[in-house]
């Protein structure tokens, strides 16, 4: 165990301020060792007993890390990791502790990636393939740090800008508050789904990062974060399917109900999509703060499926194409929307693009990368982007402005 730690050791007065200088405490008899913050230790030097065998425990090296002391496994940690591995299918041949604190494990056979993730969330580490096949990275996660003070406010904003939309369209406070509720109903429905599965895929997710735009509905999607990075690519599909199909089927189930409800003159002329079309027909549309709310919602769960890396469709994209892939599907996404007149949305994307999109995990960062692949997630994002495409390049726009829409799709109530 002791001759597999690649660190070198240095002497003390020679370490620089920004490094932390770790001691490793060994074992005598057995394979027992543990890592402390030095306290002025010497090499050698016997520092009590073993809990493991009852023999001495010495200080076997003193080294230098940029790591934080308590990043590095200790003896019980890595017997649970190599359990861990093998219980997953992995055949272990070979590890050693890195000067980072990560454990690089060499294994003869692969196991089951899904099991091997769900076994490291449970233990608090998570993993990616390391170098050729065969080896993969073990790295304990990260300390979370405190939540930036202005989500809590961009939070806030969902419901503010939902009630300024409905009270544009209804010229009315309190239709605007019914509108802003039952908008709010289906955007933090759609994230708390998002954020159930993050938590069960193990990556611990935080506040989402809500990006609003200037113009109805207010908000254009938001970005999971997370303080561990994911190890399948699986879980970002699942992530995406599950904002997508929630955004979905709440938003229709609002419509619905609101087609059930008196009719309320709207201010303002909204364009059907396909499955809106479709409602309509076999529903007999009428206008009120709820089947607004629903087409909202509608619009909203449409742009989160496009395929721009953080979004739901980026996830879900990442999971059947290489990074590369992603990044141009991101670009020409943006692209598009500039040219159909999303300018608001467009700059957001953009932003979202470039802030984010070049972070995207690399093609050798999941363990499961070359499984083979479900295609029902593509399918329903093929779907939910063909069904909820509207046929104007604006969504929502004053009637005196919109132009050149097909007379079935035109959605007007006016006073």
């Amino acid at each position: 165990m002791r001759r597999q730690l690649p660190f070198e050791p240095v002497a003390t007065e020679e370490v620089e301020e920004e490094y932390n200088v770790v001691a490793l405490l060994a074992c005598t008899e057995c394979d027992y060792f543990r890592f402390k913050p030095h306290e002025g230790e010497v090499v050698y030097e016997r520092r009590g007993r073993c809990p493991e065998c009852g023999s001495d425990l010495i200080v076997e090296g003193v080294f230098r890390t940029e790591a934080d002391p308590s990043a590095f496994p200790d003896h019980g940690e890595l017997r649970e990791l190599k359990e861990a591995l093998e219980e997953a299918g992995y055949e272990v041949s070979d590890h050693r502790i890195c000067e980072d604190g990560s454990i690089e494990f060499e294994y003869d056979r692969r196991g089951d990636p899904r099991e091997l993730a769900r076994r490291l969330a449970e233990l608090g580490f998570t993993a990616e393939p390391k170098g050729e096949a065969g080896a993969i990275r073990v790295v304990r996660h990260a300390v979370p740090e405190e939540e930036p003070a202005h989500l809590p406010l961009l939070l806030l904003s969902v419901p503010c800008f939902a009630w300024a939309a409905g009270w544009y369209a209804f010229r009315s406070p309190w239709y605007g508050l019914e509108f802003a509720l039952a908008f709010s109903v289906i955007y933090f429905g759609k994230e708390l789904a998002k954020l159930r599965v993050a938590a069960r895929e193990g990556l611990r997710p935080r506040l989402p990062l809500v990006l609003p735009v200037f113009y109805f509905p207010g908000v254009y999607t938001s970005i999971v974060r997370a303080d561990v990075k994911p190890m399948l690519s699986e879980s970002l599909c699942r992530i995406g399917v599950a904002g997508l199909a929630t955004g979905f089927v709440l938003s229709t189930a609002v419509f619905v109900l609101g087609s059930l409800q008196r009719h309320v003159p709207v201010k303002v002329q909204v364009v059907h999509n396909l499955w809106t079309l479709f409602l309509a027909g076999k529903l007999g549309l009428k206008a009120n703060p709820l089947t607004l709310a629903g087409w909202a919602g509608l619009a909203v769960t449409w742009l989160a499926a496009l395929p721009i890396y953080p979004l739901e469709g980026g996830y879900v994209m990442r999971y059947y194409l290489n990074t590369r892939l992603v990044k141009w599907f991101s670009a020409a996404s943006v692209l598009a929307q500039a040219c159909l007149r999303w300018y608001h949305v467009a700059f957001i994307a953009a932003f979202v693009l470039f802030r984010y999109t070049s972070s995207i995990p690399s093609d050798r960062s999941f363990l499961d990368d070359d499984e083979r692949k479900d295609w029902g997630p593509l399918l329903l994002l093929l779907l939910i982007l063909a069904c909820l495409a509207s046929p104007a390049p604006i969504g929502l726009w004053p009637t005196d402005k919109l132009v050149n829409v097909p007379k079935a799709y035109a959605w007007v109530f006016l006073r």
